[in-house]
């Protein structure tokens, strides 16, 4: 490196403030889903698409995704899933494709859509009423990372078989899967369970987050 600075001090995560911040809004969204009886309240966090297939979130692969889960959320009344998109003006152009079923999926009122083209809210108020968060991406997981910091058991989706890593070395078959299947199998295991957060995730890997 070429820095002049000589010296170095680790603070943590900067933004862990704002998992005790409190969202009227978000509140009454947790109390909805406690009304239909929900057990298991999901985050869903993605990365921004791209229409070329070569890159690792293309079109397909997000369509795909976003199938899987509204129908899920259709013949599962136990959960609910709240979708935060990265550019949600995406969100709904990709949807567009699977429109009889996102909309199928939003009468059961346990879909909830949060975010804003700028990505200005951030993870952490959805965390607030999550029981669980899933990343789409392990290769790009920033969200997912602090979902991990908030304490919300999280999952990642590594479908493009990224194998290499620390966090994989930590993650493999205990949060990091190879498929959704793979992933709702886990959450439904740890809820039966009742698994606690402490008891997914090593001090050893926390710190090493």
């Amino acid at each position: 490196s070429h820095s002049d600075i000589k010296n170095y001090i680790i603070v943590g995560y900067i933004g862990d403030y704002r998992f005790k911040l409190k969202n009227e809004n978000i509140i009454k969204i947790k109390q909805k889903f406690s009304e239909l009886n929900v057990s298991k309240v999901i985050s869903y966090f993605d990365e921004n698409s791209s229409d070329e297939e070569k890159f690792i979130s293309g079109t397909d692969r997000y369509i795909r995704i976003h199938t899987n889960i509204l129908n899920k959320v259709i013949n599962d009344p136990t959960i609910a899933i709240i979708f935060k998109p990265k550019r949600i003006k995406n969100f709904y152009k990709h949807l567009k494709k699977i429109q009889l079923l996102f909309e199928q999926a939003l009468k059961t009122d346990r879909v909830i859509v949060l975010g804003s083209e700028n990505n200005s809210m951030p993870p952490a108020n959805v965390l607030s009423i999550s029981d669980y968060a899933i990343h789409s991406n392990f290769s790009s997981a920033t969200a997912g990372i602090e979902s991990i910091l908030s304490k919300t058991p999280t999952m990642f989706l590594n479908d493009h078989s990224l194998k290499e890593g620390k966090m994989y070395e930590y993650g493999k078959n205990e949060f990091i899967f190879d498929s959704l299947e793979q992933i709702w199998k886990q959450i439904d295991y740890l809820s039966s369970k009742k698994i606690k957060f402490e008891e997914i995730y090593s001090n050893q890997f926390l710190d090493f987050l």
